[in-house]
């Protein structure tokens, strides 16, 4: 039986504020709607803005367990490690991509549904909702 420590893959998750910060990413995500009449591009730029976020966040991660690119050279010459990392990060994007659009998706019906109801900012409320449940289930997971 193995008593593997998980390893976490992202250092902003790693503390309380970091997760707050993540909240706030994701409440704009929801929200973006709205706020502006062109939430496509407000979302893109959201997301470019977490991705950063994430990356300066393990810029200063010295954990070398989780870097990825580390694992997989380690198990694999240096030419396939790359084409290895890349196809990884190439799913890992389209993955996320198609997750984000059926959750928009998702977002619009809810929304939809508070509208009816006469509720003033729905997509609003669904951010803070968002946000708010991200932080729940991490607290609740550690």
């Amino acid at each position: 039986m193995s008593t593997q420590e998980t390893i976490d893959y992202n250092a902003l998750d790693n503390t309380f504020a970091g997760q707050l910060i993540q909240a706030g990413f994701i409440a704009a995500l929801v929200a973006a709607p709205g706020v502006t009449h062109r939430p496509a591009l407000a979302r893109t730029l959201l997301a470019a803005a977490n991705v950063g976020a994430v990356a300066l966040f393990n810029a200063f991660d010295e954990d070398p367990r989780n870097d990825l690119t580390a694992v997989i050279d380690a198990e694999q010459d240096e030419l396939e490690s790359v084409t290895m990392s890349w196809g990884v990060l190439a799913a890992l994007g389209a993955g996320a991509a198609a997750a984000c659009a059926a959750a928009a998706k998702t977002v619009d019906a809810v929304t939809a549904g508070l509208k009816k109801a006469g509720v003033g900012k729905p997509y609003a409320l669904a951010g803070c909702a968002a946000g708010a449940a991200y932080v729940v289930a991490k607290q609740l997971r550690t």
